[in-house]
């Protein structure tokens, strides 16, 4: 049986509607020579409004990352699971290895670009005070990891790849909704700087056993490029 989550509180129809409307379609862009960097981190989640199994927990942040391209091959452990039949969990966590892709050319000139912080980052996803949390990058144009990483090779084979920018919204249908305003603000403080991100768009107004009302979480993300028309 699949476990996702159980929330203190119900989500309004009014959250609902803002978690699922409609987003302009992505304007193409030109793929660029990109390789692979090996991630890892370790999520400790801890919140008050929604609940998850250890099932749950490894299911949606298996979501996040793929919806942020992340290479398939990820591999995904859960700890801290007192009821292996499903129930859930205080504090459960995920440890996840992955690899997410960076840009190799050399940006633009006179663009802003920020590397992200090095891989192997350790978290909690909510303060435990109770108190709400503080809202993440700023809303618009915020810059985390556009810059190609130094440590990147770019010439390995078996790391090698192309890329190009493509519009995420975490939030969208299939995303994390109002209710989860807690795992979305522990995504936008550790999880974004793993990959390379610009134009975060995060609101959010997280108040513990209440639903995120207009909660919304989108970027542009250096995914993998799609295949050519025709192939």
């Amino acid at each position: 049986m699949k476990h996702i989550f159980v929330r203190s509180t119900a989500i309004s129809l009014v959250a609902a509607l803002v978690a699922t409307a409609p987003f302009a379609a992505p304007v193409a862009q030109a793929a660029e020579p990109a390789a692979w960097k090996d991630r890892d981190l370790v999520l400790d989640y801890f919140g008050f409004t929604t609940h998850y199994s250890c099932d749950g927990l490894r299911d949606r942040v298996r979501t996040v990352l793929l919806q942020l391209g992340a290479r398939p091959d990820l591999s995904i452990t859960s700890s801290g699971c007192l009821h292996p039949g499903g129930g859930v969990e205080l504090f459960p966590s995920v440890k996840v290895h992955f690899a997410s892709l960076q840009p190799t050319a050399a940006p633009a000139s006179g663009e802003q670009a920020v590397a992200g912080p090095a891989s192997g980052a350790q978290i909690a996803a909510a303060p435990a005070s109770g108190a709400p949390l503080a809202a993440g990058p700023a809303a618009t144009g915020a810059q985390l990891a556009a810059a190609p990483d130094p440590g990147v090779p770019a010439t390995a084979a078996s790391t090698s790849g192309v890329g190009a920018w493509k519009s995420v919204n975490l939030g969208g249908i299939n995303g994390l909704d109002g209710g989860e305003c807690e795992l979305a603000d522990a995504v936008v403080r550790n999880v974004l700087p793993l990959f390379a991100v610009r134009n975060v768009n995060w609101h959010n107004i997280c108040v513990p056993h209440s639903a995120s009302i207009g909660m919304s979480l989108r970027l542009d993300v250096f995914a993998p490029a799609p295949p050519p028309p025709g192939n």
